[in-house]
């Protein structure tokens, strides 16, 4: 069985703006997001600029706990699934959360602190913060779909390519809901 797949909600983080709207005005006014590196030293670096959120502190969307559990992909992940989620008027008193899947295609940080702190200091949650599917999977937990949850990876094109498999299980009946789309923060 076929079905109309439509849109209906959208969210944001990015270079150019902390949500939607603010994206969205920075490239009505052809705001440029490369600017100079601020992530970390880059004075041993041929590359001085990059596209990153500048001015990020995780503890305005997570508590203490969740900032240090999450890497910074599947915090990203979290903030645009949230505010897609609540764009869409989604509920649990209107959605089958169990027909609700998560598409998010993408472990620099704790590799950087066994090099300039030691092995000793690498974090627990190493492992988890590093597998490339954990931004859908953190999605999935935090917005309590219960449905297909997966990673598509293939290189530039992994969010275009989840957006297209999301049609697709839509399309098909295989789910009702897919918070799709891409996340990443491999500025290191």
């Amino acid at each position: 069985m076929e079905r109309r797949v439509v849109i209906t909600g959208l969210g944001a983080i990015t270079p150019i703006g902390k949500d939607v709207n603010e994206s969205w005005n920075s490239i009505l006014n052809k705001k440029c997001g490369i600017d100079n590196i601020s992530l970390f030293d880059n004075s041993t670096f041929k590359t001085k600029v990059d596209a990153e959120v500048k001015n990020y502190e995780s503890q305005e969307y997570f508590d203490l706990k969740q900032s240090k559990r999450l890497d910074r992909s599947s915090q990203f992940a979290i903030i645009a699934s949230r505010e897609a989620f609540k764009d869409s008027g989604i509920t649990k008193e209107n959605t089958d959360f169990e027909r609700v899947g998560v598409f998010v295609s993408t472990i620099q940080e704790q590799c950087t602190i066994n090099c300039t702190k030691g092995h000793n200091r690498i974090s627990p949650m190493f492992i988890p913060m590093s597998i490339a599917n954990m931004p859908a999977g953190n999605v999935a937990i935090e917005l309590g779909a219960k449905g297909e949850s997966i990673s598509i990876l293939s290189a530039c094109a992994s969010s275009t390519h989840a957006i297209g498999e999301a049609y697709k299980t839509i399309k098909y009946g295989s789910e009702d809901v897919i918070i799709a789309g891409g996340s990443e923060a491999s500025i290191c």
